[in-house]
């Protein structure tokens, strides 16, 4: 039963089951319980009482392992289908408006319309056919319109 886990969640509810063995048969679990998700080895043990905490132990990473391999299996067949399922409104791109953002919003995309009519040399926006391309943090610093000087001066 070799797998393609690389990890393996420890519960705190085996702490009760283990707190009576000795710390070397502790060890030799922990050692199992690696190996057992890794390669899917059942590990054999001298002691019957590591045994038994073993075989307890092992019913739960039976489970995760199942449940990955289920989770696995799910996300490769979303790979395959090529993302959100049709008709998913959650998967649609929303256009934001200026009010999104409100007063912020309405100066931002005004200052950028501007911006971009001077690095453009002409009209900017939907209208025009020319579309509002973000310039860049260095060519803002460096216009007239943040040193406060007129426009098309």
């Amino acid at each position: 039963m070799k797998n393609d886990k690389k990890s393996v969640l420890l519960y705190t509810e085996w702490a009760e089951p283990l707190r009576s063995l000795p710390l070397e048969e502790k060890g030799r679990i922990f050692d199992a319980i690696l190996s057992y998700t890794e390669n899917g080895r059942m590990p054999k043990f001298e002691n019957p009482a590591t045994d038994m905490a073993f075989r307890w132990i092992q019913q739960k990473l039976d489970e995760n392992i199942q449940k990955w391999e289920e989770t696995r299996a799910k996300r490769a067949a979303a790979g395959k289908s090529g993302g959100a399922p049709k008709g998913n409104s959650n998967a649609k791109k929303q256009e934001q408006s200026d009010e999104d953002f409100g007063v912020f919003g309405i100066l931002f995309h005004a200052y950028e319309r501007m911006a971009c009519e001077m690095i453009a040399g002409k009209r900017c926006g939907k209208s025009s056919g020319v579309p509002v391309i973000r310039p860049t943090v260095e060519k803002l610093t460096k216009s007239r319109v943040v040193r406060g000087e007129e426009i098309g001066g």
